[in-house]
């Protein structure tokens, strides 16, 4: 599925958080405690972010 996306991820044995910004669809919202979010929804949140004061 999206395993080179996640791959070199995986083999960070750190405690920060990662995320995986895609433009493939994802049903789940992790994967192996790595969040997934598609593009579009990461680009919305953003913008709606930066409106704030």
């Amino acid at each position: 599925m999206l395993e080179s996306e996640f791959g070199n991820l995986k083999q960070i044995k750190d405690s920060y958080p990662k995320k995986v910004v895609t433009m493939e669809s994802f049903s789940g919202n992790t994967v192996a405690g790595i969040k997934v979010q598609d593009l579009r929804s990461f680009l919305i949140i953003k913008k709606n972010f930066s409106r704030i004061p």
